[in-house]
């Protein structure tokens, strides 16, 4: 997976629990226009050598995705105080012989699995990230606190600097 160089302590470690799941908030684009915001489950998938999440095929948000393929997420951790956000391109996969699906079905728990029923309605969004955005915040001294932004640009990333609260 592409990740700067800083933040590959983080990245993709933080996504590869089970015990630990991170949920981050996506933002899709809805038909209006409107940015449409829910939790997910981000994941790293080996198979897939990057972040992904299940969907249900038939979900307002599978649908915003086919039409719009961009979407936006962020993620906070309250104890490190450390917001990371990333804009991606979603690729939409369904066929169940793929390394991703097989991947993110097996480890999807039981209750989950009977909401997609025989898991004709189970898909995967594989997210190729094209940009990083990470935020330390230190509360007891502002001053410390320090953001970091990246941009894919080809295949490498260029970091813009960023006042942490612009």
């Amino acid at each position: 997976m592409n990740v700067p160089d800083a933040i590959a302590h983080l990245v993709p470690s933080l996504f590869d629990s089970d015990e630990k799941p991170l949920y981050a908030q996506a933002a899709t684009t809805a038909p209006d226009g409107a940015p449409n915001v829910r939790t997910v489950h981000v994941r790293y998938l080996q198979s897939a050598d990057a972040l992904c999440f299940a969907c249900h095929v038939e979900s307002p948000k599978w649908r915003e995705l086919q039409s719009n393929s961009r979407i936006a997420a962020c993620w906070f951790h309250p104890k490190r105080q450390i917001q990371l956000r990333w804009h991606a391109n979603a690729t939409l996969i369904t066929d169940r012989d793929h390394p991703a699906v097989q991947t993110s079905w097996e480890q999807t728990h039981e209750w989950i699995q009977k909401e997609y029923g025989d898991g004709s309605f189970f898909g995967v969004v594989v997210l190729a990230i094209t940009s990083w955005d990470f935020y330390e915040i230190d509360l007891t001294d502002p001053s410390k606190s320090r953001r970091r932004v990246w941009i894919l640009d080809g295949k490498n990333w260029r970091e813009e600097s960023r006042q942490t609260l612009k």
